[in-house]
This record gives C-alpha cells, structure tokens and sequence, in this order.
C-alpha cells in the first residue's frame, strides 16, 4: 500500500503551545499544512486534498465524511473508517481516518 502524501493538522493551537516537537510527522508523510484553527466554514478548503487529518476540537461530521469518501481519486479518498468514535445519526460509530 502506498504511503499518504498530504496530511493536514485542522486544529492545531488546541493541543500545541509551542511545545511539541512535530518532526515525526515527516515519516508518516511528507506535506503538512497545519492550521491553528478551523471554522466549519473553512473546513473543506482546509481538507484539500489531504489523506490524514488530524483533529482534535474540529467535528468531522456525517456529510463531511461522505465528502470525503466520494471526493475526486486523485484529491486522495477516505478508505478506512476505524478507529475514532464518531456520532452518525445518533449512533456511535468507530472510526479513523486512513
């Protein structure tokens, strides 16, 4: 399988105080866009063609997810849903972002 290329940190003033040393990053993929914050209104636009995305406040929520999955190939598409614990319609789902 090959190895994601973009990978997006949505929120990343909520856990960073400029204290976490974020180089290991570079072995999961090699380009980062990291944002201190996201607005539902951004989130798309800071998605972008991103294949892992770190989160921790910002909620990925049903639609988005569909968005995802059914994005353009090319954009890189959300195949594996395990992992985090997500509310779909009222049920608790596991899921994570790969």
């Amino acid at each position: 399988m090959m190895s994601p290329q973009n990978g997006v940190l949505l929120d990343l003033a909520t856990i960073d105080q400029g204290d976490l040393d974020l180089s290991p990053l570079g072995r999961v993929c090699g380009a980062w866009r990291r944002y201190p914050h996201t607005e539902p209104t951004q989130l798309l636009e800071h998605l972008g063609d991103a294949q892992i995305v770190v989160t921790n406040k910002v909620a990925l929520d049903r639609v988005i997810l569909i968005r995802l999955r059914d994005r353009d190939p090319s954009q890189g598409q959300i195949t594996d849903l395990t992992g985090l614990v997500l509310d779909v319609d009222g049920a608790p789902i596991n899921a994570a972002l790969v």
